[in-house]
């Protein structure tokens, strides 16, 4: 809309989506893909079934402090999780006031301490710092937390070589500030960017849809064009 948005306008919607992100991250690891690890057949992976086994805890209970202390931030800023109406061109609906800037930034300050207790039993700092394969190695080695523990056991069992995507992926960006995006629009492949987003390459194709056979109308009809056919989508 070209229409540039206000700086706090910006924080509003970043911070809600990346605690969005971050409870996400962290259900898919605890609740979904770790418990496959308490399994008998991986038994000989030491410490694996301990850390991994969902019922009864530990990993469920690490899960629900990390994923929900994200999910109040959330709620905080954006009036409620999941599905808020608040979000708007160029921030939310909702304004926050000093009591809920203190209770955001305690959420914040246990989230992160979960983190570098739990997950990476390291600084934040420290971890953002590994900028190579071969410094994670490095990282990794000797160090506790439920990361470290997951690298080596995908070194074991090999799991780099399963469920690989053809490539290349196309990303709209995210975090967006008065600076550009931390994550810019792009093709990548492999984590290396290959070229910028072509976003004016990108068009509607409807050949293949229920819809009008034209296109001098963008507009979605509910139009039933052919007797035979179903209506299409408004």
């Amino acid at each position: 809309m070209s229409i540039e948005a206000a700086p706090n306008g910006l924080l509003a919607t970043n911070i809600p989506h990346a605690a969005e992100n971050a409870a996400d991250h962290l259900t898919h690891f605890y609740i979904f893909f770790m418990p496959d690890f308490a399994r008998e057949a991986y038994a000989a992976h030491a410490g694996t079934r301990r850390r991994a086994s969902a019922l009864p805890p530990p990993a469920a209970a690490r899960c629900l402090a990390g994923a929900g202390a994200a999910a109040r931030d959330h709620g905080i800023i954006a009036g409620k999780w999941p599905h808020s109406l608040a979000f708007q061109p160029g921030g939310t609906t909702r304004a926050i006031d000093l009591g809920e800037r203190i209770r955001l930034l305690s959420i914040t300050t246990a989230f992160r301490g979960f983190l570098e207790r739990i997950v990476f039993a390291d600084s934040l700092e420290n971890v953002l710092a590994i900028a190579t394969a071969d410094e994670l190695d490095g990282w990794r080695d000797g160090r506790g937390g439920d990361f470290a523990h997951f690298l080596r056991l995908a070194d074991s069992l090999a799991l780099t070589g399963l469920g690989r995507g053809t490539g290349p992926m196309m990303s709209y960006g995210a975090y967006h500030g008065a600076d550009g995006e931390l994550f810019p629009r792009s093709l990548f492949s492999q984590r290396a960017i290959v070229e910028p987003l072509p976003l004016t390459q990108i068009t509607e194709d409807v050949s293949h849809a229920w819809m009008r056979d034209s296109f001098a109308d963008p507009t979605h009809s509910s139009t039933v064009a052919d007797p035979d056919k179903p209506a299409a989508y408004s």
